[in-house]
């Protein structure tokens, strides 16, 4: 009896959390990582999660806000944005994604149907996470722990790059003259969106950084969360390497990114999840090489 109730309470939870999100991207606006942990806590102090629901998820949520808040200062700092390694990946098959993809698919002046769908799914790359990480904390405290700092370790690897080799997205670099014509899709189709309402957030002081595109964390984000899913749900393998195809998809057609940049987040992601997955034997190792140093022994004689 109490298991069922659980299981009702859980439906409930995650439907009204996917119901909002829905309404939100629909109305051309994030669900930023502020707003959703709002949103969840309102729901646990209303179903008497709170206090767990505060000790698991505050710190993750904090380090993410404050990896987003680095971000957005590293134009300030970083270097002036790279393009030629990009564009010479991207001619290697003599042609660059997003330029093919949006002389095909897309009109000038003129939307489609699909340019609605590809912001929509575009806007949900880190929401759908943040929702995944609710059903593991609802079901299994343990994995939403391992999945939470999975995305924060990625999350700060990605920023080094940021930080080191700062990359222009397609639509500038052909503002630039880099490459062939290519629209920045994103911008004109999201303006096209009601936005019938506004929810305040913390994201009003966080600044936006054009040139963090290498990699792509929205390959990134949709590619960790794959390989924690299959896990759990591997009938649904197929349906769920399809979303993230969208994505990478969205990602080539608005603009955003190139090839290279959904390569490298593929690889970002895959050795994030090594390395978290496989922490306790990575450390059993490290400590036996340590263990095993001369100088490492002498150090922990005294």
């Amino acid at each position: 009896m109490i298991k069922k109730l659980q299981k009702k309470t859980n439906f409930i939870i995650i439907s009204l959390v996917i119901s909002t999100c829905v309404l939100m991207i629909a109305n051309g606006l994030w669900f930023s990582p502020d707003q959703f942990f709002v949103l969840a806590g309102l729901l646990m102090l209303i179903f008497g999660r709170f206090k767990n629901y505060l000790k698991d998820w505050t710190l993750p949520v904090f380090l993410l806000l404050l990896y987003d808040y680095l971000r957005g200062i590293l134009p300030h700092l970083a270097a002036l944005p790279h393009v030629n390694p990009m564009v010479k990946f991207g001619m290697l098959k003599g042609f660059i994604w997003g330029v093919m993809l949006q002389r095909y698919l897309s009109s000038d002046q003129l939307l489609h149907w699909y340019d609605f769908v590809v912001v929509f799914l575009y806007m949900t790359h880190f929401v759908i996470p943040m929702i995944i990480s609710l059903i593991f904390w609802l079901n299994n405290r343990k994995l939403f722990k391992e999945y939470m700092y999975s995305l924060v370790v990625l999350s700060y690897l990605a920023l080094i790059s940021f930080v080191l080799f700062p990359t222009m997205p397609p639509w500038m670099a052909a503002q630039s003259g880099y490459i062939p014509h290519l629209d920045n899709l994103y911008d004109f189709i999201i303006d096209y969106f009601p936005h019938s309402f506004y929810l305040p957030s913390v994201y009003q002081w966080i600044d936006n950084n054009l040139v963090a595109a290498l990699p792509s964390m929205h390959a990134a984000y949709p590619w960790l969360t794959f390989l924690y899913l299959r896990k759990v749900y591997p009938k649904f393998q197929f349906a769920l390497i399809l979303y993230v195809i969208s994505i990478w998809f969205t990602t080539l057609y608005l603009g955003e990114h190139y090839s290279l940049d959904i390569i490298v987040a593929i690889l970002y992601a895959q050795f994030t999840y090594m390395i978290i997955t496989r922490r306790k034997s990575i450390f059993k190792k490290v400590n036996y090489i340590l263990g095993n140093h001369k100088l490492w022994k002498a150090k922990n004689d005294f």
